[in-house]
């Protein structure tokens, strides 16, 4: 009777939960209704403030300023999608590139923007829980929040010149931290430091035009999350992009200017056009200082790009054996790194640039010696006589330092960076012709978008124990149901131990499109990386509703969530080590969790 009636609540409780998880919110530019489709938001900030996790925000093209038109937007739940590039209000036809849909301080707002992100999920000292957050189909445009020196100022002070740090936001226009976050689609321009930072367990970035930025295009830095006597580090794709101009004016962290920068992680590359920089092409390979206890230089995997007109040369590569860094000039070399490479070339993918800015761009690269440039000046003087301009491309030097000039966002609208000239670069960099799909939140009886629809949880008898048996016998219950009370630390979003091809999961076909890792502890004082229990809950299931209900934030050691549930599962035995080894290395596979 028990085992029926646990049953039926658990079914009440996922239906309850589909209703309450499965909501589209409708932005239209200029409207002020109630977020449906017939009477849409007039701005996203309020959709993102009345949405739940697993919704999904549709928004035509336009121009959004966020809350008083402070020019960013505020996301401080998980699970959100945020999606852009509608023609109208009907919501019936979608592309990114041509219905730009931007997001930026309002021209007449006197609000400060600085020194913060567009879509912002650091709040002062607090990040705010941003797991599985995806943003598809906005343009990012930081011309008005930098400081440049006057057009008509004197040629020593670089007319129209950005300045950094002084005067400029140099925070990335996205910082993504938390697993599973996702950015496609976009546009993003004149930065002056970072475009994006995108560090956390299964994130990417596909499709998306990066245009002059001053510093780098993708940051994905990071030191990875210590675990034990080890670590486990971000898995990351960065596919289909087009990256053009990295100025590179000043010498900032970490040094030469690149496209990309990785250390701590586990990133594809593959498939993206790079293209103009004045510094290297990417920075890869950095290892954690002073804990060489892991070859970084190894999971770099660069496939099918084409990298052109890079002054820095190819990439800078730590090279762990060496213990020191390695210039690469030539795509033959990166044979003797430690990387995969595949089928990448150095094709000029010959876009069609603005004149104005092509002009200044071009006469600027010699600041060192010409031996020093790894650019063809022939093909920089063959594009400004498509232009009509004068063969002197890097006849000037325009003062003090290499700095970057704005680039005009009426050029990019034209499509210029679209579609390369070249042929040969066919399926390489963005693709602005789609298709893009409408996505959709659907009830989890009609089945996610790409999760299939949860399942009630089955008819067991369940053995009640407490986290002392399990922690001491564990392993010797394997594919025992149990029934045993935790305290919740946080979601994980590590699913296999190795990287690439090497990469053992956890627990067998779990993934993170079919289900969630909850870190769970023995005691309310937690502290992430000790002694956790993954458990795994299925996506769109009761569980996982109850968790995004009670869970408001992401949880850490610096704060705890502090809330304890009861959990029923199958025990099973890990697929690979994780506690560093320590603990009876098994998972449970959640059923159903309840208050009691």
């Amino acid at each position: 009777m028990r085992r029926n009636l646990t049953a039926i609540i658990a079914i009440l409780g996922l239906l309850l939960a589909s209703q309450a998880m499965a909501k589209d919110w409708y932005v239209a530019a200029g409207s002020g209704g109630d977020g449906s489709k017939a009477k849409p938001f007039g701005d996203p900030q309020k959709a993102i403030s009345g949405a739940v996790s697993g919704d999904v925000i549709h928004v035509t093209q336009g121009e959004y300023y966020g809350k008083l038109k402070v020019g960013y937007l505020v996301v401080d739940k998980r699970g959100l999608t945020l999606v852009g590039g509608y023609k109208d209000k009907t919501f019936s036809e979608r592309n990114p590139f041509k219905y730009p849909t931007t997001v930026g301080k309002h021209p007449k707002s006197k609000s400060s923007t600085f020194q913060g992100s567009d879509i912002r999920v650091h709040m002062g000292n607090r990040i705010c829980d941003h797991e599985s957050t995806t943003i598809d189909g906005f343009w990012f445009d930081r011309k008005a929040q930098n400081g440049y020196a006057p057009l008509d100022a004197s040629p020593d002070k670089c007319p129209g010149c950005l300045g950094v740090p002084l005067g400029s936001n140099t925070k990335p226009i996205i910082w993504f931290e938390h697993p599973d976050c996702h950015v496609r689609n976009c546009v993003f321009m004149n930065s002056a430091l970072y475009a994006i930072r995108l560090t956390g367990d299964g994130s990417s970035a596909e499709n998306n035009l990066f245009l002059n930025t001053n510093y780098c295009g993708i940051d994905s830095y990071n030191k990875g999350r210590k675990l034990g006597k080890g670590y486990q580090f971000s898995k990351i794709l960065v596919k289909n992009n087009t990256f053009v101009s990295v100025w590179n004016c000043c010498s900032l962290e970490r040094g030469a200017g690149s496209f990309i920068i990785n250390g701590g992680a586990d990133i594809t590359v593959t498939d993206n056009i790079f293209h103009l920089s004045n510094g290297n092409n990417a920075s890869m390979g950095y290892t954690v200082k002073d804990e060489r206890n892991f070859k970084a230089d190894q999971w770099i995997h660069f496939l099918r790009n084409s990298v052109s007109q890079i002054r820095g040369g190819i990439a800078t590569v730590f090279m762990t054996e060496l213990n020191a860094s390695a210039n690469i000039d030539n795509l033959s070399d990166l044979g003797d790194t430690p990387w995969e490479v595949a089928d990448n070339d150095t094709e000029n993918p010959m876009f069609k640039f603005d004149k104005d800015w092509f002009d200044r761009y071009s006469r600027a690269l010699p600041k060192q010696d010409p031996s020093s440039i790894k650019v063809n000046m022939d093909d920089f003087n063959k594009m400004r006589r498509m232009m009509g301009l004068p063969l002197d491309a890097g006849k000037q030097n325009l003062g003090g330092q290499f700095l970057a000039v704005w680039y005009p966002i009426e050029h990019v609208q034209t499509g210029a960076f679209w579609k390369p000239s070249n042929p040969k670069l066919k399926g390489r960099g963005l693709n602005a012709d789609g298709p893009f799909p409408i996505v959709k939140a659907k009830l989890v009886g009609e089945g996610s978008a790409g999760v299939a629809a949860a399942t009630p949880p089955p008819d067991r008898d369940y053995q009640k124990i407490d986290w002392g048996t399990l922690w001491s016998n564990g392993a010797n219950m394997i594919d025992k149901a149990v029934e045993i009370k935790v305290y919740y630390a946080g979601y994980d979003g590590n699913y296999a131990s190795g990287f690439g091809k090497n990469a053992k999961p956890y627990l067998d076909g779990a993934d993170r499109n079919s289900h969630k890792i909850l870190l769970l502890r023995k005691i309310e004082e937690m502290e992430r990386g000790v002694h956790p229990l993954k458990g795994f809950v299925p996506m769109g299931s009761a569980g996982m509703a109850y968790i995004d209900k009670k869970a408001k934030r992401q949880c850490d050691r610096k704060n705890p969530c502090n809330f304890s549930f009861v959990v029923r599962g199958v025990i099973k035995k890990s697929g690979a080590k994780y506690n560093g080894g320590q603990g009876p290395q098994i998972v449970i596979a959640i059923d159903s969790i309840s208050n009691q």
